[in-house]
């Protein structure tokens, strides 16, 4: 299937049923609306459709990128990996069309744009269909000369859906490996830095591969402190030492004696790998949080900003409940799984939030779409939903207890539903209090 025209932004709605979560009593209704368009307006300042135009021209046999001018003398590729890669490959080939002579792009869809394919890829863990897709991308990476031209399109999700291991490491144990790591405490710095160890696509991987072609690598970040190597396990950047990391790594949750040979010489064996020219990062967490906040002002909100939160659930929602100031914040949180439900980081954020008192309005979605194994993106809340669930006799913290906050948001009606929004910059949280929205 070809698809190569798409709407741009102009009608877009990122949240499908907008019109019933603003369906609301007058008292909370406006505030509501506030905080649905800052959702909107930050979530559309971060998409390959706002984004790629704003850093990519081509004038005759040259591309201005990022301010950066580049020659067209050869063969022009993209390859692409994450789950924006296939909305980024959508906008790039709006301006370069049949520029492009070839592209490989690992995303959440199965279709050709222009001459770009785009493969579907799987996404927490790899699987055999992404190895091979990846495998294709290599092929094509291999065949550029000197006088070629590759970009590539960076997103998260790209550490699942751009892989290829080491030829003496099998993907069972990879994946076997990585989440023995998560189980025992493992950080996500830890966990890319042995990925990274055991791929021959990750730390610069793709760029070696892609040399003696120049490489222009355009990122949306995931990663709340934008750190590169961190992003989709940075395909087209070089890191140093990376082996001797690794091991320590594996060491340290008592893993390095219980891996394979191969494993071991794959992480002894790792040398420094390949940069791009111009690693450029086209949307992050900040700038959606800097868009939803000029929304906030325009209604003309008093609020504070938070960049880079991170830390547990439960403390985040206790320092929101102790507001005295409207705010808007970015970053990611975190939370243990208590039980068997449904739910995610933003919604049981929303939740807590809720149980402790706050008073006013408060919303936080996860930019992708997907909030941890829920159908929804996140959650909005107000007295509100307080009183449908003294109404319907639901408990908040058995709920919380169960992990199970998408089937209270069901039920109180405030689950944000986008699907896969087509960018991915993290979470995003909006807070109106009360005494603020009447100002």
């Amino acid at each position: 299937m070809e698809n190569r025209d798409r709407n741009c932004l102009d009608e877009r709605s990122f949240i499908k049923n907008h019109n019933e979560l603003s369906n609301v009593p007058e008292e909370c209704r406006k505030t509501r609306e506030f905080v649905l368009d800052a959702l909107e307006k930050a979530m559309a300042s971060v998409h390959p459709d706002t984004t790629i135009p704003e850093n990519v021209s081509l004038s005759g046999n040259f591309l201005d990128i990022g301010g950066r001018e580049f020659s067209l003398k050869g063969r022009l590729a993209v390859i692409g990996m994450g789950k924006a890669a296939y909305h980024m490959a959508l906008a790039l080939d709006r301006i370069l069309g049949e520029r492009v002579d070839y592209g490989i792009v690992n995303s959440i869809k199965e279709e050709r744009i222009g001459n770009i394919e785009v493969r579907r890829a799987a996404h927490p863990f790899p699987d055999a269909q992404t190895v091979r897709s990846t495998e294709k991308a290599v092929e094509l990476a291999k065949s550029l000369g000197k006088d070629d031209l590759a970009i590539v399109l960076i997103s998260g999700g790209g550490s699942s859906m751009f892989c290829l291991p080491h030829p003496d490491v099998g993907l069972e144990e990879i994946t076997g490996m990585t989440k023995e790591m998560m189980e025992k405490g493992a950080d996500i710095w830890e966990l890319n830095t042995v990925r990274r160890s055991l791929s021959m696509v990750k730390g610069g991987g793709l760029a070696a591969y892609l040399r003696p072609a120049g490489i222009i690598s355009l990122i949306i970040s995931d990663v709340v402190d934008n750190h590169l190597p961190s992003i989709a396990s940075g395909p087209t950047v070089a890191v140093e030492d990376e082996g001797e990391k690794a091991e320590e790594i594996l060491r340290k949750y008592g893993l390095w004696d219980n891996v394979s040979e191969g494993v071991r010489k794959a992480i002894r064996e790792r040398k420094e790998r390949g940069n791009a020219d111009l690693n450029l990062i086209i949307a992050d967490n900040r700038r959606t949080v800097n868009h939803a906040s000029v929304v906030l002002t325009s209604h003309g909100m008093d609020h504070h900003i938070f960049h880079g939160i991170r830390g547990d659930v439960r403390e985040i929602a206790e320092s929101i409940a102790g507001m005295r100031m409207s705010a808007v914040m970015g970053g990611e949180t975190t939370t243990e799984v208590r039980g068997n439900g449904t739910g995610g980081r933003n919604q049981e954020l929303v939740l807590r939030t809720l149980s402790l008192g706050f008073e006013g309005t408060i919303a936080s979605l996860g930019t992708d779409g997907i909030d941890g194994n829920s159908p929804y993106a996140g959650a909005i809340a107000d007295e509100y939903t307080l009183k449908i669930a003294e109404e319907k006799g639901l408990d908040t913290e058995e709920f919380l207890n169960n992990s199970d906050s998408a089937s209270f948001f069901e039920k109180t009606g405030g689950a944000i539903r986008t699907g896969y929004t087509g960018t991915n910059v993290a979470d995003l949280v909006v807070v109106v209090k009360r005494d603020m929205a009447r100002m």
